[in-house]
């Protein structure tokens, strides 16, 4: 007779015995399944394509007076804790708004100086002032020096402008 153990084990050996085991062919796929490299195809390609479509906008530039949103973002930085959704939301927007301030105010001075107009010399001094208190701002906002850690300096500009009107005058 059979003990347990042996029965068992017999029946083990023959369920085992009878399933066919298919071995992938040269090309590498199971002739069970044909459509694997098709499949493959497929899945690669979209995991491709979708790393190539993603991608990172940078925050676009505000409109309107980008003196006045500059200096709105130095008033927000300064007035919100650090680390809240506002703060966050004013240091990109100085990041963005501060260049485009200084180079409107920097073509109105080009403007201003290549005009004939009798107060030319009192609106080159406005232009500069504005410039030396947008730098000033900065400099006097922690939050915002982070972000503008040397913002540009325009106090020769000022004092020429200055020389040069009373001179005229």
């Amino acid at each position: 007779m059979f003990s347990v153990t042996q029965k068992f084990s017999t029946q083990r050996q023959n369920r085992n015995s009878g399933i066919v085991r298919h071995r992938p062919n040269s090309k590498g796929y199971s002739p069970l399944n044909p459509f694997m490299p098709f499949w493959g195809v497929v899945v690669f390609s979209v995991v491709l394509s979708s790393c190539g479509s993603v991608q990172i906008s940078a925050p676009s530039p505000p409109r309107g007076n980008y003196y006045n949103i500059t200096m709105q973002s130095i008033t927000d930085l300064n007035s919100t804790p650090y680390g809240v959704k506002d703060n966050i939301e004013a240091k990109r927007t100085l990041k963005v708004a501060y260049p485009l301030a200084v180079k409107k105010v920097l073509n109105d001075v080009e403007k201003t100086q290549k005009s004939n107009k009798v107060t030319k010399h009192d609106e080159l001094i406005a232009l500069y002032t504005s410039l030396v208190v947008l730098t000033d701002s900065i400099n006097k906002s922690e939050a915002a020096k982070e972000v503008i850690p040397k913002p540009q300096d325009f106090q020769k500009e000022l004092r020429a402008a200055k020389e040069s009107a009373a001179e005229y005058y």
